[in-house]
């Protein structure tokens, strides 16, 4: 018999990071791969690339690795790729396209504020469309998760939203400054933070890096409504 007044154990509530995953999961299940197979990578990218790829060295990490969008075209480059992806779906997608087409990456479950790998590590980080998926605290951590895991002199290559993206009627504040959470749409349930060019320089100054190429603010208008636009900051830090 429960002694008198004995409560039931409840699990915990979900966390936003929990809710987060569980959405890409989702987004993974529905197809995600179909939407961004195929497609270029970006400019910005391939421009930085092509200018400074004697300067890389073979050994890179991509954070928030998705699908594989950004790592499987630098696998094919000859990179020494390894990923990092939270999302048990996108994981596995990215596993899967690997070896459609006959490639070999370390693709591992994790976060971005808290790296398991060995300080002074990796030649190359990258994290597009990724670490903006956390808050405010765990951006801090990632910066200096990445700062410590990446070799002196090298570089770390981060695309994230911008301030201009921020779209109030569809989202909600659940954070100090421009952290939110979508309330309907694609990612619905996903929290994103919205930099301003003053956290990219912040970033920069408390984790020891210096801003290596010029922040770029990628516009992007939606064909179908004028109205509305997306921004994406590209910003290229190297390490101290």
């Amino acid at each position: 018999m429960k002694p008198f007044g004995d409560k039931p154990p409840t699990n915990p509530p979900p966390t936003q990071r929990d809710i987060t995953d569980t959405a890409w999961d989702k987004r993974a299940a529905e197809g995600y791969l179909m939407h961004v197979e195929g497609k270029d990578l970006a400019p910005f990218f391939e421009n930085f690339y092509a200018a400074h790829q004697a300067e890389l060295g073979p050994d890179v990490l991509d954070i928030g690795c998705g699908m594989g969008r950004y790592l499987i075209p630098m696998v094919q480059r000859g990179l020494n790729v390894t990923g990092v992806e939270p999302s048990d779906g996108m994981r596995h997608g990215a596993e899967e396209k690997l070896q459609e087409v006959g490639l070999q990456a370390q693709i591992i479950k994790g976060q971005s504020a808290k790296l398991d790998f060995p300080s002074d590590n990796f030649d190359f980080v990258v994290s597009i469309g990724a670490i903006h998926h956390n808050m405010w605290p765990d951006i801090q951590k990632s910066f200096a998760e990445v700062a410590r895991v990446l070799k002196p002199g090298k570089f770390f290559l981060f695309q994230c939203r911008s301030i201009k993206d921020f779209a109030k009627q569809r989202r909600r504040i659940i954070d100090s400054g421009y952290t939110a959470v979508d309330l309907k749409g694609s990612k619905r349930g996903v929290n994103q933070h919205y930099f301003t060019m003053k956290e990219l320089e912040q970033l920069a100054t408390e984790n020891g890096f210096e801003i290596a190429v010029e922040p770029y603010e990628e516009l992007k208008v939606d064909k179908a409504d004028s109205k509305k636009q997306g921004a994406r900051w590209w910003v290229v830090y190297r390490k101290i």
